[in-house]
């Protein structure tokens, strides 16, 4: 079983990224139709996540990343329904197929955000601000921001529920948003510091979007055990037509730049 659902086997396919969706819209593409297909085809007992959605277009991590939004709604829900036919004409229907979208804001690493908009920083981490090339001086969201992202999970779960989706999963995990919230120990305020006030973003995303769905559609999260060190590439380590082995980016100790450490 997987929470409620009872699954006719033990595989299942896990929510990525996808590269194939509307550039200007984010909706579904044939493309996009076609890989669902083929994972209802599969056989896997459970679909988790069919995509990492964007809950705004403005928060994907790359320029073809779908977005739960209103105005794909129809055109995610007939490929929902696509999947599932699929599924059932290799598998019979006898059992229910359990999908599940999951819901997403990329933070700093988001690709949509209009030219000259403010970062979607949390706080400033030093290696990841070098990496990105973040200036010390780069603004942080205010708490009205991390608020209305919140409130944007909301209206994307309802408008999962309405496609047809059996679960929602929300995404806490491989340093996005709300996974930098969690992490944001240095960040001043309610939403910064002690664990208490990194936890509020999280927790209020489930309560709206709980209120969103009502009581009987089941969320999961998928949440990081751990923000390790990032790693970067050892030159001296380059080997023709092959890039170096990786190696820990410089860090100071005590480590307070990640979520679980």
């Amino acid at each position: 079983r997987f929470g409620p659902f009872r699954l006719p086997n033990r595989f299942a396919t896990h929510p990525m990224e996808g590269w194939d969706g509307d550039a200007e819209t984010g909706a579904p593409t044939p493309d996009v139709v076609r890989r669902w297909e083929r994972m209802g085809a599969s056989g896997a007992g459970l679909i988790w996540g069919v995509e990492a959605f964007a809950v705004a277009p403005a928060y994907r991590a790359n320029a073809r990343q779908l977005v739960m939004s209103a105005s794909n709604q129809g055109a995610i829900a007939a490929g929902l329904r696509a999947l599932r036919a699929a599924h059932a004409r290799v598998a019979g229907g006898s059992v229910p197929l359990p999908v599940g979208a999951q819901l997403t804001c990329s933070g700093r690493y988001s690709f949509g955000r209009p030219a000259g908009s403010p970062l979607l920083l949390v706080y400033h981490h030093p290696e990841l601000d070098r990496r990105l090339g973040t200036a010390d001086s780069a603004p942080l969201m205010t708490d009205a921001e991390l608020e209305g992202v919140v409130a944007e999970y909301a209206e994307a779960a309802r408008t999962a529920a309405e496609a047809g989706f059996d679960f929602l999963d929300l995404k806490a995990c491989h340093r996005y948003w709300v996974n930098e919230t969690l992490a944001a120990k240095t960040r001043p305020g309610p939403y910064g510091g002690p664990f208490e006030n990194r936890v509020k973003i999280l927790l209020m995303i489930v309560d709206a979007v709980r209120r969103a769905v009502g009581p009987g559609l089941p969320l999961a999260c998928r949440l990081s055990a751990c923000d390790g060190i990032p790693f970067e590439e050892d030159a001296a380590t380059r080997r023709p037509g092959l890039k170096g082995y990786g190696r820990p980016a410089p860090y100071t100790t005590p480590y307070v730049w990640g979520w679980g450490v």
